[in-house]
């Protein structure tokens, strides 16, 4: 699989879980602040795997 297929898929799925947080969030079923937890931490994921696939290997 590609570099660039892989961080789209990684990516989407990322924002598909965001999307069910804040669904969540606004549901009152988890706390606002467990949610921005949740998602940052998601984001945070998401740019350290990319700049690990991103590495030229010398």
């Amino acid at each position: 699989m590609k570099k660039k297929h892989l961080l789209g898929v990684i990516l989407f799925f990322c924002v598909v879980l965001a999307t069910i947080i804040f669904a969540l969030d606004r549901m009152d079923v988890i706390s606002e602040g467990v949610a921005l937890f949740i998602n940052v931490s998601l984001m945070a994921l998401y740019w350290c795997i990319a700049s690990i696939l991103n590495k030229d290997p010398k």
